[in-house]
């Protein structure tokens, strides 16, 4: 099982051996909150679904007590030579540092390990959490889309956040 790690925090691979507490993460509605959607469907159908997809999963631990904390990913977009990112805390977690060390370790993995061009994010404009996560981190607002979003009956205006790596 691979991880990559701070001080802070260790991201542990998901794998079929610890899937099962990714599909816990995903499918609590409180813990992926009130900005994305909650996987409702049951582990099997999820299982199937992770094995298709090219979505790199991590469980987010304390690097100290081992303690499931949230967990976070990155998403390959080939035609740009750049990837999405995106972290959940569980509530209980959240405010200690753990997303903005969760984004911190996947931007470099993705800085030294694949040789990206750009780095981006998307999420609600009213998840002020996360977009000062962003801002620590060194990305820019590059725009936003009016409800493009939706979370149950509620429409959400999505940022598009973005990092330039390396310049051409």
């Amino acid at each position: 099982m691979s991880q990559v790690n701070n001080k802070k925090i260790k991201l542990v691979s998901v794998t079929n051996r610890n899937l099962k507490d990714l599909y816990f993460l995903i499918s609590d509605k409180k813990i992926v909150g009130n900005f994305q959607p909650h996987y409702g469907r049951p582990f099997l159908a999820f299982k199937h679904k992770f094995s298709k997809t090219k979505v790199k999963y991590y469980l987010v631990k304390n690097k100290m007590s081992g303690e499931l904390l949230g967990y976070a990913y990155w998403a390959p977009e080939p035609r740009f030579n750049s990837f999405e990112i995106g972290a959940t805390i569980i509530p209980s977690q959240r405010g200690q540092g753990y997303g903005l060390h969760s984004h911190q370790v996947l931007i470099s993995l993705l800085e030294k390990k694949y040789k990206c061009d750009r780095i981006q994010a998307i999420t609600a404009s009213q998840n002020a959490n996360e977009i000062a996560v962003l801002n620590k981190c060194g990305f820019l607002c590059e725009g936003t889309l009016s409800k493009a979003g939706k979370i149950g009956n509620r429409f959400l205006d999505l940022c598009i956040f973005g990092k330039i790596i390396r310049k051409k």
